[in-house]
């Protein structure tokens, strides 16, 4: 009769080493394999989150879309989204007057400046409004009766000015007074309510009488943390909004 011997202690370390040998490298791959994945789809959810939140802002109006700037959480994400007026043949050092219908039959001034949004309403009194805009160097200053605003520009160079008064009913005279390196487009429609005071060029753009956008450019970034330091993904695009 043959004696059973069992396993003994020798060998079994012996086959849990043989088996480390054999899985170890397996166990780092699929580690790594995770955490590759984690990162990945991290990078992923954030691609789809700044691209859904362009997406958004594209369909909004001028000043829904001016209100969506600055940094707020979304997802698991700290969002960034930058928007300024835009030129397609200069560039940045944009700025619109654009005057628009209220809902309430109204009319009112859109200001848009290469770092702010300001909108006024325009009186029932059929006055006189006198617009004055100072670029520069790097700065620029606006009056608009009592109201003042003044801010930075992007860069030294001529600044682009565009006064869109083609949806403009009311009997308002507007004089635009405009000093500094710049350059300034009019849309007046069928107004002629208007005069236009600068020693630089200008274009009056005649038989235009439908204009009812502005041309911005937008970024939208996506950060992990509030410390905002390097995006995980950012967008920029050349958009156009309805006024």
């Amino acid at each position: 009769m043959k004696e059973n011997k069992g396993v003994s202690l020798v060998e079994i370390l012996v086959s849990i080493f043989i088996l480390a040998i054999i899985i170890g490298p397996f166990a780092g791959i699929f580690v790594q394999s995770t955490s590759v994945r984690d990162s990945t789809s991290f990078q992923l959810k954030a691609i789809y989150t700044v691209r859904n939140e362009m997406e958004v802002l594209m369909s909004k109006e001028v000043t829904e879309a001016y209100a969506s700037k600055g940094i707020r959480k979304v997802n698991d994400y700290y969002i960034r989204t930058s928007i300024e007026p835009y030129s397609v043949g200069y560039g940045s050092n944009c700025f619109y007057f654009v005057i628009r219908k209220t809902d309430n039959l109204n009319e009112e001034i859109l200001i848009f400046t290469p770092d702010e949004h300001r909108s006024f309403l325009l009186e029932n009194d059929g006055g006189i409004i006198n617009l004055e805009v100072d670029t520069i160097y790097n700065s620029y200053y606006l009056s608009f009766g009592d109201q003042t605003i003044s801010g930075n520009l992007f860069s030294s160079g001529k600044s682009i000015i565009y006064i869109n008064l083609i949806e403009k009913q009311s009997s308002h005279k507007i004089n635009f007074h405009i000093t500094g390196d710049a350059h300034t487009t009019v849309y007046p429609g069928d107004d002629s309510n208007w005069a236009l005071s600068t020693a630089n060029s200008f274009t009056v753009v005649d038989k235009c009488y439908y204009r009812d956008y502005s041309i911005f450019t937008a970024r939208i970034e996506a950060f992990e943390d509030e410390d905002l330091k390097c995006p995980i993904f950012e967008i920029q695009n050349i958009i156009k909004l309805k006024n």
